[in-house]
């Protein structure tokens, strides 16, 4: 019930996060994908000779992750996108203390919601996608593997937002620290 009440308080009460916009995350996430070595991963060592233009259940594997890029900013995802390195606990190092889960937390929990997007579900998903013994079904695995890696992505681009403000009061904290040993 706390819980339920304090993130109503805090979707009507005005956060100055300046998260990326969806926008910013799917071109984050594109670029990624193209300058890093999963393209060619995917020709050499799985056959697959479109390498990210390959389709999976109707979109190229490119698309998935673009796609996963912006829905993990859907509500209430958006909530466990958060978190504060200074918190005594994990439990609180989410939004607000205990609103959500710390997105350190959150990337590694299974049970997200249905489906999930963990790293655990992704590498399963991988496994899927390349022991299953229908098409169909490695295909199926494919896609998830790639929506899962794009929901992390945008989790690590959230993280290196320089304007998240739970990294803000880290820095503040960690100068004023620093100020403190130096006047000792």
């Amino acid at each position: 019930m706390v819980k339920g009440l304090l993130a109503v308080v805090v979707l009507l009460y005005p956060i100055l996060a300046h998260a990326y916009e969806i926008g910013t995350h799917q071109d984050l996430v594109a670029a990624a994908g193209r300058r890093s070595v999963v393209d060619q991963l995917l020709k050499d060592d799985l056959g697959l000779a479109e390498g990210l233009l390959t389709s999976s259940h109707g979109k190229t594997l490119e698309r998935w992750l673009i796609d996963a890029g912006a829905l993990e900013d859907n509500f209430p995802r958006f909530l466990n996108h958060f978190h504060n390195p200074l918190a005594s606990a994990w439990s609180q190092a989410g939004l607000g203390g205990s609103v959500g889960q710390s997105s350190v937390v959150w990337a590694q929990n299974r049970n997200q919601s249905a489906p999930s997007w963990s790293w655990q579900d992704a590498r399963e998903s991988y496994f899927a996608a390349l022991t299953k013994s229908s098409q169909s079904d490695r295909d199926r695995g494919l896609g998830a593997t790639f929506e899962a890696l794009g929901r992390q992505m945008h989790l690590i681009q959230d993280a290196a937002s320089r304007s998240c403000p739970e990294r803000s009061s880290f820095a503040i904290q960690l100068r004023d620290t620093d100020r403190q040993h130096q006047t000792r």
